[in-house]
């Protein structure tokens, strides 16, 4: 029931928070909505969010991996991933050094 009120208020600027909420309940129908929802929309992702910066690196790959995410330009995804890397530089870096060929 939560699940079908909360796909049904998707938007730009609650995807995250739904994306988060779903891991937490263990909700993976409503996390595939989520995260379908956000690779559609990603250049209308506000990625200075507090919600964007305190994503995990989990999280951070599986947005970032996907073929279906719809950018216009390389560049988005770049500035998404360096702003998200800059707000923890000191934690981040290591997993950001070992990943980011595969992104």
């Amino acid at each position: 029931m939560m699940s079908l009120r909360l796909e049904g208020t998707l938007c730009t600027d609650n995807v995250l928070k739904i994306m988060n909420l779903a891991h937490l309940f263990d909700d993976e129908p409503l996390f595939k909505k989520a995260i379908l929802f956000l690779w559609h929309e990603f250049q209308l992702i506000d990625y200075f969010s507090s919600d964007f910066v305190n994503l995990t690196t989990k999280q951070i790959t599986k947005i970032f991996q996907s073929d279906q995410i719809n950018i216009s330009q390389e560049r988005v995804v770049l500035e998404a991933i360096l702003v998200w890397l800059c707000h923890d530089v000191t934690r981040r870096m290591e997993f950001f050094k070992n990943t980011f060929s595969i992104l």
